[in-house]
């Protein structure tokens, strides 16, 4: 784990961070005064601080903060993420597709204050440095979790909300999106009927499971397209598709551009 001011990482770039992506690196970006454009997998327009932004491994992200804005960078590793001890409701409600998450006044305080207290031990490494990091690390990440949950110009449903099927379904997809698994696959390895699965999905995200299986090859797709240098054909593959000239119409279907337009940005 990495903890630093935004200032400190921005000022010297002109406060702009270009668009990147880290792999098994999860971060949280607190801005408690000025404000920030940012790209998250797609542009969120401008956020004016106090907000939080969750950005997941793998996920394409760049800012370009407002001159003079500060706060807190917090890089996690998705191992210390999952071990931690409210790490699944965690992922749930921030990092499973990334959040906007307003921060009301109260909450901006007391977000504020512990990550100062975060910041300070992550510098000082003093004795049980390691247990007082663990701490604070899980108290601000709680804290802007329930921000989330609250649904502060948010617009996620409560991760406690959600039913613990579409929480499992999530994580097979995520581990299956390639294999272009059926919806009757998902449902046999869920051990329910399809009908209950997407009773399930529609009740939490609005939408049918097949829909959240499109959504997330979509996602990876302009992710890999903006980011990966891989030629188009062997990207296809990579992805389950049977040729590029299917890869590309569904890349148009979804977003309306074409693979090329992507990869030019």
């Amino acid at each position: 784990m990495h903890v630093e001011t935004i200032r400190s990482r921005s000022e010297p770039r002109d406060w702009t961070i270009g668009e990147h992506t880290h792999g098994g690196l999860a971060q949280l970006i607190v801005v408690t005064s000025g404000g920030v454009r940012a790209t998250l997998d797609e542009e969120r327009g401008h956020q004016p601080a106090p907000v939080a932004l969750a950005i997941p491994s793998g996920a394409v992200h760049g800012f370009r903060f407002d001159p003079g804005s500060d706060g807190l960078v917090v890089t996690i590793g998705d191992v210390r993420l999952d071990t931690g001890a409210m790490g699944p409701w965690i992922r749930t409600a921030l990092f499973e597709r990334g959040a906007v998450v307003r921060l009301a006044p109260e909450v901006a305080s007391h977000v504020g204050a512990i990550g100062n207290c975060l910041l300070a031990e992550h510098e000082a490494a003093a004795v049980g440095g390691d247990v007082a990091v663990d701490a604070l690390l899980q108290a601000l990440l709680v804290t802007v979790a329930r921000a989330a949950e609250a649904g502060v110009d948010n617009g996620a449903s409560g991760a406690e909300r959600q039913p613990d099927l579409y929480r499992t379904f999530r994580d097979a997809v995520e581990a299956h999106y390639s294999d272009h698994w059926p919806i009757s696959r998902y449902a046999a390895e869920l051990g329910v009927s399809e009908s209950t699965l997407n009773r399930a999905v529609r009740r939490v995200a609005g939408c049918s499971a097949f829909e959240v299986t499109q959504e997330r090859l979509e996602l990876e797709a302009r992710r890999r397209l903006r980011f990966s240098g891989t030629p188009v054909q062997q990207l296809a593959a990579d992805l389950g598709f049977v040729d590029a000239s299917y890869f590309a119409r569904f890349v148009r279907r979804r977003t309306g551009r074409t693979p090329s337009d992507h990869r030019n940005g």
